[in-house]
């Protein structure tokens, strides 16, 4: 398992290097269309996000959609569903805006030449934060 997310009391969704597992009613099912290597998964009010296979999608009661390419060559680190949609990857921290993922400029200012953030969560209040390198 490469990452794991409760979508609601009693279901849990696991990314897995053969794709996106669900448990629900004592038991695992795949979810189509992802087979093949998740990335990272994140549950948000009846939504997920997941990274699989260069997009983000997201997966809600209308089924699964494709809403943005990954950045080029980026790594994903970790991934976060709150009031935003943030992306951690060993390039910097990506955000959901406008309809496409875009970076967080400001940050890596901060970060300077080591730009991977290895974290994002989310607080009570759903806004994202993500965990800096030491």
């Amino acid at each position: 398992m490469r990452a794991a997310a409760w979508a609601a009391p009693g279901i849990a969704y696991a990314g897995t290097a053969n794709g996106l597992a669900r448990y629900a009613g004592g038991r695992w099912s795949r979810v189509e269309p992802l087979t093949g290597r998740v990335d990272a998964v994140a549950a948000r009010s009846g939504e997920l996000f997941v990274v699989h296979q260069g997009m983000l999608w997201r997966l809600s009661g209308d089924g699964a959609e494709k809403i943005a390419p990954l950045p080029p060559g980026a790594a994903v680190r970790s991934l976060a569903a709150g009031a935003g949609v943030l992306v951690g990857t060993d390039q910097g921290l990506w955000e959901m805006a406008g309809g496409r993922l875009r970076r967080d400029v400001r940050l890596d200012r901060l970060l300077a030449a080591n730009r991977e953030v290895p974290q994002v969560a989310v607080s009570e209040d759903g806004y994202c934060l993500p965990e800096l390198p030491n």
